[in-house]
């Protein structure tokens, strides 16, 4: 909340909706996301709903440690793509490179990819990459991978202005 009002923004509606995490770098997918994925649309209709009847609530007090904490992890991402590894079994698709929101990603003159350390930490790469070559430290390799199943690469290509 600060934050937004040190940008002289003001928040009128704020909901907090329970989803899972997939966040590959820190937890491994559940067996029950597909059903959460479903119980989350449906505890998100009414949500849509009032933003949609431009509803106003009062949101929720952001604590001072919250802000603290916010402020030192937010330094923390952009280098934190020194710890991606990208291994052999990388076909040079160039996926990843059109899937990172901030153009973090390049292909070397091989056209296998590097990271640019400025990453915000989406892991689209991690979580598209075909070939599960894209992986943090020694974490990732053998955790599952998430995309929403009516979301595909070439949707975010498209975003991020690839074709």
């Amino acid at each position: 909340m600060t934050r937004l009002k040190r940008q002289n923004i003001t928040l009128h509606y704020a909901k907090a909706i329970d989803m899972f995490s997939n966040y590959v770098i820190t937890y491994d997918m559940r067996d029950t996301v597909e059903a959460e994925t479903k119980q989350s649309e449906i505890d998100f209709a009414p949500i849509l709903q009032a933003i949609k009847n431009r509803e106003k609530n009062q949101p929720p007090r952001t604590e001072p440690l919250q802000e603290i904490v916010y402020w030192l992890l937010i330094r923390l991402p952009p280098r934190m793509d020194r710890h991606y590894s990208v291994s052999d079994a990388c076909v040079k698709c160039g996926i990843c490179e059109k899937v990172c929101p901030v153009h973090n990603i390049g292909l070397g003159a091989s056209g296998k990819p590097y990271f640019k350390h400025r990453c915000e930490q989406c892991v689209a790469c991690i979580q598209f990459c075909p070939q599960r070559a894209i992986n943090y430290k020694d974490k990732t390799q053998s955790r599952k991978r998430y995309t929403h199943p009516d979301i595909k690469y070439t949707d975010l290509a498209k975003l991020n202005g690839c074709t």
